[in-house]
């Protein structure tokens, strides 16, 4: 085939969601668990730089745990400035699941003080690249308490503040020093249908069930909206009245 005749016949299969030429893929069951293989293969062998682009967008969309090593690899040169994003992407889901896991911090870290090195070359990508960026980043900072996140938000371009998802972890910052505002957490949930954020909100008050029994005398509607919630309600009400009472809730 000629090089236009094999970008055609790329540009046909990238359409129709054939990739059986760019990779093989295998899932096997291991210990329970389903284990991706993917294997890239030589089908367009003069077409090398074009096709690990595929493969590299390819991993990205998918959730396997340490695809971002995998997306790195693919791309052995030097990467572009959004290819390093979207690593850093899958890099920080994983370094925030190993946090959850086992408190360790030391790879988010490491992490934030690479991305905040990058806040000038990255504040002037297209509007979409940016905010995933700057959430990244801001998110990064946010569980690991660096020292510049305020400064950080201070400096957020205003659009970017904005946006829901940035707004999300500002008030989850506000949230763990314990000066958010009840009234404008519930307002944010209201309109955003995020109540998980309301439940890290109301987690403060789970020593006093008290509290948080109070605070859904003025919003009990809100306990249709998520199950996380409705829980923590009957447990609270089963604390303080006792078991019998909070049966009448289920």
């Amino acid at each position: 085939m000629t090089e236009d005749s094999i970008l055609k016949q790329i540009i046909e299969e990238i359409k129709e969601g054939d990739f059986s030429n760019f990779y093989t893929q295998e899932v096997e069951i291991q210990y329970g668990a389903q284990v991706k293989s993917i294997s890239k293969n030589e089908y367009y062998d003069t077409e090398q730089w074009l096709v690990n682009r595929i493969m590299f967008m390819y991993l990205y969309k998918q959730n396997n745990y340490g695809i971002y090593i995998s997306m790195r690899e693919v791309i052995p040169e030097s990467k572009n400035v959004l290819e390093e994003l979207f690593i850093w992407q899958k890099q920080e889901l994983e370094y925030i699941d190993e946090f959850s896991q086992n408190e360790k911090i030391d790879n988010l870290k490491c992490l934030c003080e690479e991305l905040k090195n990058k806040i000038n070359l990255y504040s002037r990508l297209k509007a979409d690249y940016k905010k995933i960026f700057y959430f990244v980043l801001i998110r990064s900072a946010v569980l690991t308490d660096d020292i510049d996140v305020d400064k950080i938000i201070k400096e957020l371009p205003e659009s970017i503040k904005m946006d829901n998802d940035i707004q999300e972890i500002i008030y989850l910052l506000q949230i763990k020093r314990g000066v958010a505002n009840q009234q404008e957490i519930v307002r944010f949930c209201q309109d955003t249908r995020r109540y998980m954020l309301l439940y890290d909100f109301l987690l403060q008050w789970i020593n006093t069930p008290e509290k948080v029994i109070s605070f859904f005398e003025d919003y009990k509607y809100i306990l249709s909206e998520h199950l996380a919630i409705f829980l923590m309600y009957v447990h609270m009400v089963k604390t303080v009245k006792g078991e019998d009472c909070s049966k009448t809730f289920v």
